[in-house]
């Protein structure tokens, strides 16, 4: 038969056996202190290393968004430039000129106790300038040599990294292909704009050993693109983490390409006066990286440059009737422009999602405003795909737009619905960091009330989507089956975080005086001596929160089964909230009344239920090695559980005692975890 867990058993199925969890640091190579010669490459480490070891060496990653640098002076040690070992020698000691002849000896060999000579006549090679002689151009070839010159004197076994962190010989057209998949499976809800053909172009003119046959990338095009996909692929890829991390720590991986593409931004305020489509996408991609190694006030902040910098090139006014600055609205578009138009309007939304996604209260606002945007949602990914002309509604419902009699009319898209949703969160979102049903000055069930309105909008768009995105076992299996499930499976995902984060503003936290679910124990309370509560208000507020954390262990059960979860940082947010309700579940069953965690044990079919908290505990384990924040999640887990139990105990204590008053209080505990339970970074990181 189906039983509560014990405390113990709870505590062994927070606590499974795990790596460890130390954070991985990854230092850029500027902060090394420096070190002479001497010191870097004593005679006794100077075995030469297989091609196999390649994490005892990392090379320099030098900006790639900057124009290539003048030839440079002597090394500064700060690995800028990685230069062979002839280059590192002791310059040859040259006579001061400070002397009192030709056969005496100067003050500076003196002091040193050396023989005083003069280089014989021509032998001094001309002293090497930091700077150009004005109008004088030097040889492209000569500067290559300076930045990038290779050890062929046989000395190493393995291709040595000079200056890009792409040169890497792993990546094959093979590996690349491989990253494109799992791009595609984990991030194109997030980052929606990769077009495949225009990508996979890019794979192949980076791909090891270089095509001659296909058009080699110019030194700055393209780059912070491919690091910042590499970036957010590396961890899954296993060759790459190995390569890497002999040990398997996945997070070192792409912890690498993180650490290039900060490098390979380059000045700022170069990015900044040219700003790219690339340059935007890489911020996204890292903003993304970022939030999901718990760093989210760094992921807001390049969130924040890739909004400013999507704005500055209009792309928040692709589709208005007034051409943009940049010339791209005109009639007659070819299949390249259409192509490059639709990837414009997927870059912007990407930077609204994230920014609804990662912004948090007062101290991490929205920076887009509905209101002021004049571009259409994205099109289907057939029409992305084949370049197609359509006609996508928008979120701003006060734009008035021009017929186009060129393009086909097309309801929302499987993305343009998630968008939608998105911006109903986004609103949520403000309201529950203002300080939620706490604000509210209307009863919970008034139509007029914050709730009431976000509920009805929660219910409106679930009643709007077609037949085949509507939510069902059947439909997840045949978007599987499709291998699109990966947009399908976040929208309902993120549907059902906001249930469990709505709906739990008005169940109690500590509910140890509370016989089934009677709303809010703290102020602001609805007693009915005083309000005229809905019948079954309170009983169905409750089954639905713990119906939607149900929906979201489903959903990634079923997904992680057939190899198609995305694990994004949105799911593991969402995984441990199901998981917090399902624990919350096992401690005070009497107020799942619906049964979704704790059915009846004498029915038949419930007889062998499993245990879902051990279900959800399992799925966050599974995603802690690729993703830091999570781990974290998992000790909240562990301290709530820990909380739980101390408070039932001491209730029980002074229930047993006779005591009549029980020192503890719904709202003092809330408060103490509410920040850990609604944020999804960490504005202290």
């Amino acid at each position: 038969t189906a039983t509560i867990p014990s405390p113990h058993s709870l505590a062994a199925i927070l606590s499974p056996a795990t790596p460890s969890e130390e954070p991985i640091t990854t230092a850029s190579r500027a902060l090394t202190p420096k070190r002479t010669h001497s010191d870097a490459f004593p005679p006794q480490q100077q075995t030469y290393l297989h091609p196999t070891s390649p994490t005892q060496f990392r090379p320099s990653l030098p900006a790639v968004s900057a124009p290539s640098p003048a030839p440079k002076g002597p090394d500064d040690g700060s690995g800028g430039n990685m230069r062979s070992w002839e280059e590192q020698k002791p310059a040859k000691t040259v006579r001061s000129s400070v002397n009192n002849g030709v056969n005496s000896t100067c003050k500076t060999c003196a002091s040193a106790n050396r023989e005083c000579t003069y280089p014989a006549p021509g032998s001094m090679p001309n002293p090497r300038r930091n700077e150009f002689t004005p109008g004088v151009r030097p040889e492209e070839g000569e500067t290559k040599k300076r930045n990038r010159k290779v050890d062929d004197s046989g000395r190493r076994n393995f291709h040595k990294i000079t200056e890009d962190a792409l040169d890497l010989p792993l990546l094959t057209k093979k590996v690349w292909h491989e990253i494109f998949e799992i791009f595609k499976l984990h991030f194109s809800t997030e980052m929606p704009f990769l077009h495949p053909p225009t990508f996979k172009n890019r794979m192949r003119q980076a791909s090891n050993p270089r095509d001659p046959t296909v058009p080699a990338t110019g030194p700055q095009e393209g780059k912070v693109l491919l690091l910042g996909v590499l970036t957010l692929t590396a961890r899954f890829h296993p060759e790459l983490v190995a390569y890497h991390s002999p040990s398997g720590d996945a997070l070192a991986a792409s912890g690498y390409y993180a650490e290039a593409l900060k490098v390979a931004f380059g000045p700022t305020s170069g990015n900044l006066t040219n700003p790219s489509l690339d340059v935007i996408q890489a911020c996204l991609m890292l903003s993304l990286y970022e939030w999901g190694q718990a760093q989210g006030r760094s992921g807001w902040v390049y969130v924040g440059i890739a909004t400013r910098l999507a704005q500055s090139i209009g792309l928040p006014y692709e589709d208005d009737a007034d051409p943009p600055k940049n010339g791209t609205q005109q009639n007659g578009l070819t299949r390249t422009m259409l192509a490059e138009k639709e990837i414009r309007r997927r870059t912007w939304w990407s930077c609204f999602i994230m920014d609804r996604m990662l912004s948090a209260g007062r101290y991490r606002p929205t920076m887009i405003d509905v209101e002021k945007l004049r571009v259409q949602l994205p099109c289907s990914d057939d029409q992305f795909l084949f370049v197609s002309k359509a006609r996508t509604p928008s979120l701003n419902a006060s734009w008035p737009r021009e017929e186009d009699p060129e393009a086909s009319s097309y309801d929302y898209s499987a993305l343009g619905w998630y968008i939608r949703l998105v911006e109903i969160f986004g609103r949520f979102s403000e309201w529950s960091f203002a300080g939620g049903r706490r604000t509210e000055k209307l009863p919970p069930w008034e139509r007029e009330s914050h709730f009431s309105r976000i509920r009805e909008e929660l219910q409106t768009f679930q009643l709007s989507l077609p037949a085949s995105l509507a939510y069902t076992t059947e439909n997840l299996s045949a978007h599987i089956e499709k291998r699109n499930a990966t947009v399908y499976a976040s929208m309902h995902t993120l549907f059902a975080l906001c249930q469990i984060m709505l709906h739990r503003e008005h169940i109690p936290f500590i509910p140890l005086r509370s016989r089934r679910p009677s709303g809010p124990l703290d102020e602001p309370t609805f007693p009915p001596s005083k309000h005229s509560i809905p019948e079954g208000f309170w009983e169905e507020s409750a089954a639905t929160m713990f119906k939607a954390a149900k929906e979201i262990t489903n959903i990634v059960q079923t997904c992680q089964e057939d190899n198609a979860l995305p694990e994004s940082a949105m799911i593991g947010f969402a995984i441990w909230q199901a998981s917090f309700v399902c624990l919350y579940s096992c401690h005070f069953p009497h107020m799942d009344t619906a049964g979704s965690f704790h059915p009846d044990p004498d029915h038949l079919d419930n007889a062998n239920a499993p245990n879902w908290l051990e279900v959800t505990s399992g799925l966050l384990n599974d995603l802690s090695p690729r993703l830091s924040m999570v781990k974290g999640h998992q000790k909240t887990l562990r301290k709530m559980h820990d909380y739980f139990k101390a408070v039932k105990k001491t209730y029980n204590d002074h229930i047993e005692t006779g005591d009549k008053i029980f020192p503890g209080g719904d709202a003092d505990g809330y408060s103490h975890h509410r920040k850990e339970l609604r944020e999804f970074g960490n504005l202290e990181d």
